[in-house]
């Protein structure tokens, strides 16, 4: 058990190095354009429903 304590220490003490950096840049570009994939699709989707309703096909 004070095994376990002392290597969760040990890993709080460690510095962040430019590779902790790099993956998280990574990661925050990768959840933008996954949120930005979603916005697009929903602003296009709606516009599809929007023009494909059949009273604008009476127009």
């Amino acid at each position: 058990m004070l095994a376990e304590a002392s290597i969760g220490y040990r890993l709080d003490r460690l510095p962040l190095s430019r590779f902790h950096g790099r993956l998280l840049g990574l990661v925050a570009a990768g959840m933008f354009l996954d949120s930005f994939d979603i916005y697009i699709a929903g602003s296009v989707l709606a516009a599809l429903i929007h023009d494909a309703s059949p009273a604008s096909a009476l127009e």
